[in-house]
């Protein structure tokens, strides 16, 4: 299985030999949450059958060593987005994230 380092590095590898910089690749991450890692079939469940995750995982990357800095929902995502820590933004858990206002100031685009 490959780590997260080897793949960012080959991803980027591969971004630079194409020699098509200016136009950005497509990434799509997708973020099954609610459960443990032990809870798909393709990790070694055998009481669940997730046989769209499998193929996903099989047909993708699967980062079988990731962790999150924060166990609650939105201050993790905010940091997943962000690229910040949880130190450096003020979510702190749930309920701070309901205001839309919030929201936005959190995503902005930093200044140039």
């Amino acid at each position: 299985m490959i780590n997260r380092r080897d793949f960012l590095a080959g991803a980027a590898g591969a971004a630079a030999a194409s020699g098509q910089s200016a136009k950005p690749a497509n990434l799509l991450i997708l973020i099954a949450t609610s459960f443990r890692f032990s809870a798909l079939s393709c990790a070694g469940n055998k009481v669940v059958d997730t046989p769209n995750l499998d193929r996903l995982a099989r047909e993708g990357t699967r980062f079988e060593n990731a962790m999150c800095a924060c166990p609650v929902c939105v201050p993790s995502r905010t940091g997943m987005l962000t690229g910040k820590s949880m130190a450096n933004t003020t979510v702190r858990d749930n309920p701070q994230a309901t205001s839309q206002s919030r929201r936005r100031h959190y995503l902005r685009q930093p200044a140039a």
